[in-house]
């Protein structure tokens, strides 16, 4: 056992000089780390989305998107300053969401609007409109509660091993909604979609201690080798957006084919609930719908 301990030291030891040594010229220029390349967010609906936008009436779809904030005012504190465990606001998520199922959208954000304003009061406009979007989305990240963790610990003279897992199930709340429109009454709700999703964490970790020596000159000596998984909640909110745009979407169209708005229902009905059984086969996110 003292044998593996004092491997161990002198091979964290030697790296420790080797990093020391390696500090080169100050004079020169650091080479800069590249890490891996930038790429497109990929999800588990994408396959889902894709199908939405080939159905040739959804391209007719005009939609905003309003607010979509987190209410839960869960926090985390991280060093000396706060965090949310979820996004403040989802609303671009919500945004490229919706433009991967092929609607089009119509920027609703302040800033825009501001700036619109401000074109007017100049009188820069010179009789150009304002695109006013037929149906509105809004939402909310509802609720985020941590459940109830597992851990196991154990040790035997000095060498020892543990485990924890954490849970937690975040819930959102969506909505689709008619706005004023040409002559077409705003504020009827078409669409409402609730959707959970359960995130969980894994910690692993092993060593040994030991003291190495005897009497006064003996010292304390020890190793760990540690694993952690965490799913990330704030990147997976994306993926609840997702989920809520094809749902939303595809009510939507069913609501339009039963009031005799689209041309060909029986085919655009069967492409329908092909995407639906696309949305439900990923089994990541499990959501109550309005049926």
């Amino acid at each position: 056992m003292h044998k593996a301990l004092l491997t161990v030291l002198v091979v964290l030891t030697t790296l420790s000089l080797g990093a020391c040594a390696s500090t080169g010229n100050l004079r020169e220029g650091v080479p800069l780390v590249q890490g891996p390349a930038i790429r497109n967010v990929t999800g588990p609906y994408d396959a889902a989305k894709a199908c939405v936008k080939e159905i040739p009436e959804t391209a007719a779809i005009n939609v905003g998107v309003g607010d979509v904030r987190d209410v839960t005012g869960r926090m985390s504190v991280v060093g000396n300053g706060n965090g949310s465990f979820l996004p403040i606001v989802a609303t671009k998520m919500m945004e490229s969401s919706l433009a991967d199922t092929g609607v089009k959208l119509v920027d609703m954000s302040n800033t825009y609007h501001q700036l619109v304003d401000w074109y007017a009061q100049k009188g820069l406009l010179k009789g150009a409109k304002l695109f006013v979007p037929e149906y509105l989305v809004e939402g909310t990240i509802s609720s985020l509660d941590f459940l109830p963790g597992k851990a196991a610990s154990f040790h035997i003279a000095g060498v020892g091993y543990d485990s924890r897992t954490y849970q937690a199930v975040g819930r959102g709340d969506f909505s689709l909604s008619t706005f004023p429109f040409g002559t077409a009454a705003g504020g009827y709700m078409v669409a409402t979609t609730k959707v959970s999703k359960e995130f969980t964490a894994v910690e692993n970790g092993g060593g040994a201690y030991e003291f190495v020596g005897g009497g006064t000159g003996a010292r304390f000596a020890s190793f760990s080798l540690d694993k952690g998984e965490r799913e990330p909640m704030q990147y997976t909110v994306g993926f609840m957006t997702d989920y809520a745009a094809v749902d939303l979407v595809t009510t939507l169209l069913q609501t339009l084919v039963s009031e005799g708005k689209i041309p060909h229902p029986h085919a655009t009905m069967a492409r329908i609930h092909e995407c639906r059984e696309l949305l439900e086969d990923t089994g990541t996110t499990s959501a109550s719908k309005r049926k």
